[in-house]
């Protein structure tokens, strides 16, 4: 199923982000290596990558697998990233997440993608229930590997959403 996937895909920068959560220091190259590890797993599991942006140049650069796969590494690493960064920011993070995920799940409903749009209604819950219990006051965080993990979820549900239709 597409949500075992994410999670086989995804385990690699929950590890590392539950590592850290529990106090031990993991390296930015560690971090890094293990968000690649895991969108490297992704690209091979769902056999995808980003290979066009629309923009001409970048686009013929992207035709080459080499870059497509680099390319997906980063942006997704951006994703992930800016998850972890608004974590904490009195449920930011949660909120975000819902919001992305309501809309990646309306998306999936108007493409007729019902497996994606089962995993975005999901992850729309649990983060809605996570912000209802944190909000105002910010108290709980979702941690590096939660914030992680969420980022990277929603991330790749948007690329594979975006995959299906250009195919």
């Amino acid at each position: 199923s597409i949500l075992m996937n994410l999670i086989i895909a995804g385990a690699p920068l929950f590890i590392i982000g539950l590592l850290e959560d529990f106090g031990i220091h993991m390296s930015p190259k560690k971090r890094m290596g293990a968000i690649a590890l895991s969108v490297m797993s992704a690209i091979y599991i769902f056999g995808i990558s980003i290979t066009h942006v629309g923009v001409p140049g970048l686009d013929m650069l992207l035709s080459i697998h080499v870059f497509a796969v680099l390319f997906t590494i980063f942006a997704v690493s951006g994703v992930v990233n800016a998850f972890n960064l608004i974590d904490g920011i009195n449920g930011l993070a949660s909120f975000t997440a819902a919001t992305v995920a309501l809309s990646l799940s309306l998306i999936s409903i108007g493409l007729g993608h019902a497996d994606l749009q089962h995993v975005s209604i999901l992850v729309m819950l649990t983060s809605a229930g996570f912000f209802a219990v944190n909000y105002p006051f910010g108290r709980l965080f979702l941690g590096d590997a939660g914030a992680d993990f969420m980022g990277f979820v929603l991330v790749c549900i948007a690329i594979l959403i975006y995959h299906r239709q250009r195919d």
